[in-house]
C-alpha cells in the first residue's frame, strides 16, 4: 500500500492518500512526520522520487495462516504470479525471499517482521514502485464507466494525475479514490482510456497469451469453425483495439488503438506461442487508425505468406481471400453463416444480389438451385474476383459493375421482377454526425427493393452501422413498406456472429442487424 504526501503542505488531501481510512488517517490532516511517528509498529520505507512529492511504501512482512494469498490479499509482481491473481488463482507465499505484501491488512495476521535491511531493494523499490505509482484519470462522478461502459471519453476526465504518456498503462478512479480499473491511455483520441481489467494489471506477455486464449476458447465452446473465425474482436475479448481472425494457418492482425499498436511484437509472440508456426498478416489500412494518431499500413509480420490470394472453403464454396488488400481483414466472417441460411430460400427463384462484394451470396444461392442469379457491385476488382470463385465452383452468376442506387432506379423503370433481394450495403456511417444521410440511403434501398419484389418476394436486408440502431433499422423499413404501399411477414432476425461477441454494456459491441422479410399480398 503506498500512502502519497505533498512534501510542499505537508498534508494528506483527498487525490493524495490512497486507502488511508485503513490507516485512520481518514480525517487527521497534521503533517506526515507526525503520523508516522503515531505507527512505530509498522515498517515505512519513504522514497523520494520528485521535488514535490514523497512516496511512503508501506511493507508489512506476514506469514499468512492459510500460506495461501487469495485475490483479494495480494498485490504482487515478478516473483508473486502477477498473472495468476486477475485468474483468480491462489498464489503461495514467496519462499525466496519469505515475504508478501499484502493489500487489506485487515486479512492476514502480522505475526512475524523480518529485519528491513534485509529486504531485496530491488524487490521493495524496483519492482513494486513503478507499478503503484501508476500515473492515471480520476472520471467525472456521471462518467459511463462507472456505469459498466469501459471507456472515458474527454469529456468524463475530472483529474489527470501523474504524467501519463500516450500509449501508457493507467489506473483509473473515482472520486473517492477507489480503484476502477487499469486501462490504455491516448490524449490525442476522443477516448482518452479504454478499459482492459478491473484489477491492477499491466500489458505483458502472459497477459495477452491469457486473454487471447480465453477468447478462442470461447469460439471453441461456440463450435465455430477453428479455421476460420474471429478469434478476438476488441473490447468484447478484453483487448481494445485488437481485431484477429484466422484463415486456416493464416492470421490476420489489426492493432487500431495506440497501446496496443506499441505492444505488437508481444501479440505477435502470445500469437505464435498459442498457435504455433502460423503467418500473421498486418492489416492496419482501417481509417479508424487516424483518430489514434496512427499511420495506416498492411504486411506481413511474421513467417513466410504466398503470394497473391489464399482459398478458403465456406459453405461448400471455395473462395479466393485476399488477405493483404481484401476487403475488412480479407472477408465479411460476420456473414459466414448467413450465406447458407439465406440460399436455403433460393431454390427456383430469380436472385438480385445487392453489393455482392465478391459474391458469396450469390454463389450460395446459385448451388441452392436458383433459377438465376444476379449480382450487383460498383468495385471492378471486386467483380472480377467474383467471376474467379463463379467460374472456380462452376457456377453461373450474371455480374453487373454498376452503383447499387443506379441499377435499382434503372430496374424499377424496365418494371425488372425478382423474387429474392439481397441488401448487404457497407457501412453507411461511422459517425452519429452521418446518421440522418445514412437513414436517407437506407431508407431508399428497402422502398426501391420492395418495389422490384414479386407478390411473395423475399428481402434478406443487412446494416453494419453501429449507429443505426436495431430499432431505428426496423422502423426504416417499415416506413419504406409504408411508402411502397406493400405489406411483409418478418421470418427472422439475423443477429451479430457468435464469433463476434456483443457485450450489453458496451453498445459500440454490436453492429449487425438485419431481417428476412417475405412480402405478403395487398389488403
Amino acid at each position: 500500500m503506498l500512502v502519497f504526501f505533498p512534501t510542499r503542505t505537508r498534508e494528506i488531501t483527498a487525490h493524495d492518500a490512497l486507502h488511508r481510512e485503513r490507516l485512520r488517517f481518514l480525517d487527521d490532516h497534521r503533517a506526515a512526520k507526525q503520523l508516522i511517528a503515531e505507527r512505530p509498529q509498522l515498517f515505512w520505507k519513504v522514497i523520494e522520487i520528485a521535488a514535490d512529492e514523497v512516496i511512503v511504501d508501506l511493507a508489512e512482512l506476514v506469514e499468512p495462516e492459510c500460506a495461501q494469498l487469495i485475490q483479494d490479499g495480494a498485490l504482487f509482481r515478478n516473483r508473486i504470479g502477477q498473472n495468476d491473481v486477475e485468474g483468480r488463482n491462489a498464489i503461495g507465499r514467496d519462499e525466496e525471499q519469505r515475504l508478501a505484501e499484502v493489500e487489506d491488512f485487515t486479512h492476514f495476521p502480522a505475526t512475524q517482521f523480518f529485519d528491513p535491511w534485509e529486504i531485496d531493494n530491488r524487490l521493495c523499490v524496483g519492482l513494486h514502485l513503478p507499478f503503484f505509482a501508476m500515473a492515471g484519470i480520476i472520471v467525472k462522478p456521471r462518467a459511463r464507466i462507472l456505469h459498466g461502459h469501459d471507456w472515458v471519453f474527454s469529456s468524463e476526465v475530472l483529474k489527470i494525475f501523474g504524467k501519463p504518456a500516450d500509449g501508457d498503462v493507467i489506473s483509473l478512479k473515482d472520486g473517492r479514490d477507489k480503484l476502477i480499473g487499469s486501462a490504455i491511455y491516448n490524449s490525442k483520441s476522443q477516448i482518452v482510456a479504454r478499459r482492459f481489467s478491473r484489477q491492477r494489471q499491466d500489458l505483458d506477455l502472459d497477459f495477452f497469451k491469457r486473454r487471447i486464449a480465453q477468447a478462442n476458447e470461447y469460439r471453441d465452446r461456440r463450435k465455430i469453425d477453428p479455421k476460420l473465425r474471429r478469434i478476438v474482436w476488441s473490447e468484447s475479448d478484453g483487448l481494445p483495439g485488437v481485431i484477429l481472425d484466422r484463415y486456416d494457418d493464416y492470421l490476420v492482425l489489426q492493432t487500431l488503438t495506440l497501446a496496443m499498436d506499441q505492444r505488437k511484437e508481444l501479440l505477435i509472440r502470445a500469437i505464435v506461442d498459442l498457435f504455433g508456426p502460423v503467418v500473421i498478416i498486418e492489416r492496419n489500412d482501417s481509417p479508424v487508425r487516424k483518430a489514434e494518431g496512427l499511420e495506416l499500413k498492411s504486411s506481413v509480420l511474421e513467417g513466410a505468406a504466398q503470394g497473391g490470394p489464399i482459398t478458403v472453403e465456406i459453405g461448400g464454396l471455395k473462395f479466393d481471400v485476399d488477405l493483404l488488400h481484401g476487403q475488412k481483414t480479407g472477408f465479411y466472417l460476420d456473414q459466414a453463416a448467413n450465406y447458407s441460411i439465406v440460399a436455403s430460400f433460393a431454390c427456383g427463384r430469380r436472385i438480385l444480389d445487392c453489393f455482392a462484394n465478391q459474391g458469396a451470396f450469390a454463389l450460395a444461392c446459385a448451388k441452392a438451385a436458383a433459377a438465376d442469379v444476379a449480382a450487383v457491385e460498383e468495385s471492378s476488382d471486386n467483380v472480377a474476383a467474383g467471376k474467379q470463385n463463379a467460374e472456380r465452383n462452376e457456377l453461373k452468376v450474371r455480374w453487373i459493375e454498376q452503383d447499387v442506387f443506379s441499377f435499382l432506379r434503372g430496374a424499377e423503370k424496365a418494371e425488372a421482377e425478382y423474387d429474392l433481394i439481397i441488401l448487404d450495403p457497407p457501412s453507411f456511417t461511422k459517425t452519429k454526425g452521418g446518421l440522418r444521410d445514412a437513414l436517407r440511403g437506407y431508407r431508399e434501398l428497402q422502398l426501391r427493393a420492395f418495389k422490384l419484389l414479386s407478390k411473395d418476394g423475399l428481402l434478406a436486408t443487412f446494416s453494419c452501422s453501429h449507429h443505426v440502431g436495431d430499432a431505428v433499422f426496423h422502423q426504416v423499413i417499415a416506413d419504406a413498406l409504408v411508402d411502397a404501399r406493400r405489406s411483409s411477414r418478418r421470418l427472422r432476425r439475423f443477429e451479430q456472429a457468435l464469433d463476434h461477441p456483443v457485450l450489453p454494456t458496451i453498445p459500440e459491441t454490436e453492429y449487425f442487424k438485419g431481417a428476412l422479410l417475405e412480402m405478403m399480398p395487398g389488403r
